[in-house]
């Protein structure tokens, strides 16, 4: 007979939302960025807006992305820190003031 286990994954803790819609209100805000699709996922439970573009960490994240209607302007091309981060770098390129 084969074992069937459940698992219940936290998408989106109640007591983070607050401190979401907070982030959320900064105007210079250009973009989310997400490294799962349960943090797409939690991020929409949350009360978070499709209005931003998404960078995600690699295809099935960005799958996830698209299916809840997020514009995705960047994918990782190797699943870790250092490929989301250079994605993010790609897709929102530092703007130095001139005056600087």
């Amino acid at each position: 007979m084969e074992e069937v286990v459940a698992y219940r994954t936290v998408q989106g803790p109640a007591a983070s939302a607050a401190q979401l819609h907070a982030a959320l209100a900064d105007p210079e805000l250009s973009a989310v960025v997400f490294a799962s699709g349960s943090a797409v996922r939690g991020f929409i439970e949350l009360g978070g807006s499709k209005r931003l573009p998404a960078v995600t960490i690699g295809p099935h994240t960005t799958a996830s992305a698209h299916e809840l209607g997020f514009a995705v302007i960047a994918e990782a091309e190797t699943q870790d820190v250092a490929g989301l981060s250079q994605a993010v770098a790609r897709a929102l390129p530092l703007e130095v003031p001139k005056n600087a």
